[in-house]
């Protein structure tokens, strides 16, 4: 990134990204179009991202949100990458009212978006707030992936949460259809270690060898 690059520049370079992708002439037609313009502001906060310039990418974020277009155009992978980097700023208050200014405006929000915003709460120590966006994200029927239970187990064990409240998540994890990993045992280790469970250290630690997971 060039260092005399100034943020006042950066609508006119999206402009210029967006005018090359020429909707009227290209012969794959519009969808096409507008798949890979939506692939290229992935990969521009991505970029801006990995180079640490999370208020250039936000530039970039909203100049898309606030196009009417946006519908199209804004994707649940840029949301999950602005929300992680605000996440790693600090700026988790700021995250989650993204999330929810989207929410309400009618996006439609999927689990890695939500997963990423569970991260940045959890990383923060800000546990409540990550379970409370887990129980939302379960009540709208969005289903949660591994990363998801593995976050929110080890939020739960932070929490000193009751070993049956553990449980719970953990055996809803299995009826759902996601096979727990050798992370996720760990996890559930680590919170036995926390409320000196011996025995159920043991029991865990069993059925993690009995699925093939390494210790």
């Amino acid at each position: 990134l060039d260092p005399e690059f100034h943020v006042e520049n950066i609508s006119q370079v999206l402009l210029n990204l967006f005018n090359s992708h020429d909707f009227g002439k290209n012969q794959q037609g519009p969808e096409f179009c507008t798949e890979t313009l939506s692939l290229d502001i992935l990969g521009l906060v991505k970029g801006l991202g990995y180079y640490k310039k999370c208020d250039l990418a936000m530039h970039v974020f909203e100049w898309v949100v606030n196009r009417s277009d946006s519908h199209l155009l804004l994707s649940n992978s840029v949301v999950a990458v602005i929300i992680s980097m605000l996440g790693k700023e600090g700026r988790v208050s700021a995250a989650a009212s993204l999330l929810h200014n989207l929410h309400r405006d009618g996006f439609l929000i999927d689990v890695y978006a939500y997963t990423s915003l569970i991260s940045a709460f959890a990383n923060s120590g800000r546990y409540r707030e990550a379970v409370m966006v887990f129980k939302k994200m379960e009540d709208e029927g969005c289903r949660p992936t591994l990363i998801t239970y593995n976050v929110i187990l080890k939020v739960y064990g932070k929490m000193g949460m009751p070993w049956h409240k553990i449980m719970e998540v953990f055996d809803g994890m299995k009826v759902s259809g996601v096979a727990p990993d050798s992370y996720t045992y760990n996890t559930l280790i680590a919170c036995c270690r926390r409320g000196s469970l011996y025995e159920e250290a043991k029991e865990i630690f069993e059925e993690m060898k009995l699925v093939g997971c390494v210790p």
